[in-house]
């Protein structure tokens, strides 16, 4: 979840090519609401991680539950629908 905003960018990118290249209008919508949902989790997911004290990757388990302890994967806009 740390990495999240990072590994959304290619299929973020691959859906948006998508999205323009189809003339289906029920797609359009689905895709448009999916990417919606991915940029709030990433504007969320980023927030969170600006938060974190001690960003050094000597320890990333530390890291990690740094992390954990400030976000919970069922209050993210994802991890609520």
């Amino acid at each position: 979840m740390l990495a999240f905003p990072e590994m959304m960018v290619p299929i973020s990118v691959m859906l948006g090519k998508f999205k323009k290249a189809t003339t289906n209008q029920v797609f359009r919508k689905s895709i448009q609401a999916f990417l919606e949902h991915v940029r709030r989790n990433e504007q969320v997911v980023a927030e969170a991680r600006a938060k974190i004290k001690d960003k050094s990757m000597r320890d990333p388990v530390k890291v990690h539950q740094q992390f954990q302890l400030i976000l919970n994967a069922a209050d993210t806009p994802l991890g609520k629908e």
